[in-house]
């Protein structure tokens, strides 16, 4: 979904679960876009996320939640369609966030405040 460096993995950090990964990429303005098609249930500013796209897809018989957190600014709203690649925003460091960088969730099935849907992203994109 962006270019850049990974630079946490999916898994226990600082004693509870990190529920995606982290890319970071220092260049200015750095694009985020979908990591596949769907529909933009929820582009919003979170106190901890900053600001935040959540995007619902139907793969096959399957839905998948993806999220895009700590963007500099959201070039989508709610309820709005996208494509595979096509921008969501832009790299940046708001919310709970220490440093430019994108947090990436993928979930199967629809994302809950318990994160218990959140997998690997990495089994699904490419590094």
């Amino acid at each position: 979904p962006a270019k850049g460096e990974l630079t946490s993995g999916y898994g226990p950090r600082w004693g509870r679960l990190h529920p995606g990964i982290d890319i970071a990429d220092e260049s200015a303005e750095t694009q985020v876009v979908a990591a596949a098609s769907g529909t933009v249930i929820r582009s919003y500013y979170s106190a901890t996320y900053g600001n935040c796209v959540l995007i619902t897809h139907k793969i096959g018989d399957r839905t998948f939640t993806t999220l895009y957190a700590h963007l500099e600014k959201s070039t989508v709203t709610t309820g709005q369609s996208v494509k595979k690649g096509e921008l969501l925003g832009y790299m940046g460091n708001t919310g709970d966030s220490r440093g430019k960088h994108l947090h990436f969730e993928v979930h199967e099935g629809q994302w809950n405040y318990e994160k218990s849907n959140s997998v690997d992203p990495l089994l699904y994109v490419k590094k």
